[in-house]
């Protein structure tokens, strides 16, 4: 006779999740993303001189560091 005590999953006397853990890297990606458009930011104005266009690009820059910071 089957019994459905000794055909359930065991895993050290807890009992089994009922959901899967996915594993995600969205958050790394953040990460790595603001970090890359950071640096290559300061490398672009720190290569150019004061003019109004990397004072404009500078201006984008913290745009998209803040829509990334606020996802």
């Amino acid at each position: 006779h089957p019994n459905p005590l000794k055909s359930s999953l065991y895993a050290g006397g807890e009992r089994p999740f009922t959901q899967r853990g996915l594993p995600g890297y969205r958050p790394f990606f953040v990460i790595a993303l603001f970090f890359a458009v950071l640096h290559l930011g300061v490398l672009m104005v720190g290569s150019s001189g004061l003019t109004p266009l990397s004072g404009l690009y500078l201006l984008g820059l913290l745009l998209v560091l803040l829509a990334l910071i606020l996802g």
